[in-house]
């Protein structure tokens, strides 16, 4: 089974920490801009070359439809990022883990450690990284970046705060079967089962605009932890004994690229 880690900084640690959940932040969050955008022209551009004299009108509202429904889909899937392998490098450690800690977890343990019924909305795959496939129609955009990205080798578990909702109630957005929200109707709520349905908006909180946390069960996910190049083994045993508090009991180790102090210092 593929091993990934996660990098974390000092700052994400000391949020986790007191999050005891696994945070995931919008896609239309992430520091890049086009995360979750493909070409939204696409389906007027085959109209106008397969219809003739179609509506000019026309074909701007599509564009408009199209853009707005890769809005939504920016605003209601939430990621959580790690990276497929376990090779340090010097430059992820100071882009994302400056002064703090790698989780490492196999692609089956992370994804099966998220509390019923989160699984219902959760999908966790690769990226591809290709600049052609970023510039034409995608059914999926969360699952394409831009090559130069290519480095972050990333896998990514996205959420999908649309389907929970619908299946939960949480934050609820108004959708009916007949005269019952969709949560209620068991034709819906057939997927999950009765503690499931019990505890489906005590497992996820809203944390802030852009962000939620979600249940999630760190001492069975995390298989490893590695501390940052610098750490002492002062440093290590107290991330050890902190990491204790959220039920991780793995084996806590130096980074591989720490090189060895002379004794005595």
């Amino acid at each position: 089974m593929q091993k990934i880690m996660r990098y974390l900084s000092k700052q994400k640690l000391e949020w986790l920490l007191a999050d005891k959940g696994l945070y995931v932040s919008a896609a239309q969050n992430q520091s890049d801009t086009e995360e979750g955008t493909s070409d939204h022209t696409f389906l007027a551009k085959h109209i106008a070359a397969n219809v003739e004299g179609v509506d000019a009108k026309l074909l701007t509202d599509i564009d408009k439809i199209m853009l707005g429904m890769q809005k939504v889909g920016r605003e209601t899937n939430y990621l959580s990022c790690w990276y497929l392998g376990t090779e340090e490098s010097e430059s992820m450690w100071e882009e994302f883990g400056k002064d703090g800690i790698i989780l490492i977890s196999t692609e089956w343990e992370l994804m099966s450690a998220f509390s019923e019924p989160l699984e219902q909305a959760l999908n966790g795959y690769p990226v591809t990284y290709s600049d052609e496939l970023k510039a034409s129609p995608l059914n999926e955009p969360l699952r394409v970046k831009h090559a130069k990205f290519q480095s972050e080798k990333e896998f990514r578990v996205v959420f999908n705060l649309t389907h929970y909702s619908i299946l939960t109630g949480f934050e609820g957005i108004g959708v009916y079967v007949g005269n019952k929200p969709s949560h209620l109707n068991p034709q819906i709520t057939a997927c999950m089962s009765q503690k499931g349905i019990e505890q489906g908006q005590k497992v996820i909180r809203r944390k802030d605009a852009g962000g939620l946390v979600l249940d999630f069960d760190f001492a069975r996910a995390i298989i490893e932890v590695r501390v940052h190049p610098q750490a002492t083994d002062e440093d290590l045993l107290d991330v050890q004994t902190r990491l204790l508090g959220i039920g991780v009991k793995c084996p806590v180790k130096h980074s591989d690229l720490r090189q060895a102090r002379p004794r005595g210092l």
